[in-house]
């Protein structure tokens, strides 16, 4: 994936990230599955619904890593344009 492509996924997660309504449904499926996972007695059942709240967790973690990737390829960004324009007025003297 190239850097344009890096930053507009960035902002794609960002956007996600800040949407109310992503934020209520996580939530609300957060304290689902853990109600749930508190009060069922199978075994089996009880480990469904912990791989369920370690994906719930995943997807945001994958959603903030995606984000952070994004401002490191901004900052590289900058810091190149920075250094290419150090060396424009270098060569112009």
């Amino acid at each position: 994936m190239n850097e344009v492509q890096e930053l507009e996924r960035a902002r794609q997660a960002a956007d996600v990230l800040a949407n109310p309504a992503y934020l209520a449904a996580i939530e609300q499926m957060k304290a689902e599955v853990y109600a749930q996972w508190q009060s069922e007695k199978d075994e089996r059942q009880r480990e469904w619904l912990w791989s369920m709240s370690q994906a719930v967790s995943r997807l945001d973690s994958v959603l903030t890593d995606t984000m952070a990737t994004g401002q490191l390829v901004s900052e590289a960004l900058r810091r190149k344009e920075s250094m290419l324009a150090r060396g424009a007025r270098i060569l112009r003297g």
